[in-house]
């Protein structure tokens, strides 16, 4: 069974409600999550208590989908002068 981690995106605020969008949970690989998010100011976790169905991301199969997710929240957070 695959893992359910939690990967908050960059511009995530977890003082605010605000930024609960930039919260993901992704079913896979820790080391697979972590390539796919790697450079995008996005963080690893850890593991959630969920099912892999309950997941917003499943890789192998949605890398590329996770990364360009991911990409897009950094030039967002960017765009506002947020470190990534």
């Amino acid at each position: 069974m695959l893992d359910v981690h939690e990967v908050t995106l960059a511009g995530f605020d977890g003082s605010t409600d605000d930024t609960d969008a930039l919260v993901l949970w992704v079913a896979g690989d820790a080391s697979e999550i972590a390539a796919a998010i790697e450079g995008t100011g996005a963080v690893l976790n850890g593991t959630v208590d969920a099912e892999p169905h309950e997941a917003d991301y499943r890789l192998p199969d949605a890398t590329d989908r996770l990364r360009a997710a991911a990409e897009a929240a950094r030039d967002a957070s960017a765009s506002r002068g947020m470190a990534p």
